[in-house]
């Protein structure tokens, strides 16, 4: 193995954390909205692969229970690739804070 091929691995891997920060910063300071997560994330295969609950989670309002309970209600494994979940659910993942649900 050559240190090229080190470095770029390594390379490759901040960017990877850079792209899932700025996605979960994003969604946590609200510059994303519930109804484009699914959009961005199947545009970017650097976030497929992320928690779904990491997703949720960074959700404003919603704790690690209530992220935990509403993937439950909507029939998603916390942890699931956020790719997986569909477009039109993670709306409905973010009504919780909105239904007053407790923690």
């Amino acid at each position: 193995m050559q240190v090229t091929d080190g470095a770029s691995i390594l390379e490759r891997v901040a960017l990877v954390r850079t792209s899932r920060s700025g996605f979960l910063d994003d969604v946590s300071c609200g510059r994303l909205q519930p109804d484009r997560i699914g959009t961005t994330v199947a545009d970017d295969p650097a976030l497929f692969t992320l928690y779904a609950v990491k997703v949720a989670e960074a959700l404003p309002g919603l704790g690690k229970v209530m992220a935990r309970r509403s993937l439950a209600r909507h029939g998603v494994d916390e942890l699931s690739p956020a790719g997986d979940v569909a477009s039109e659910v993670w709306p409905s993942i973010a009504a919780a804070v909105v239904e007053g649900e407790p923690q």
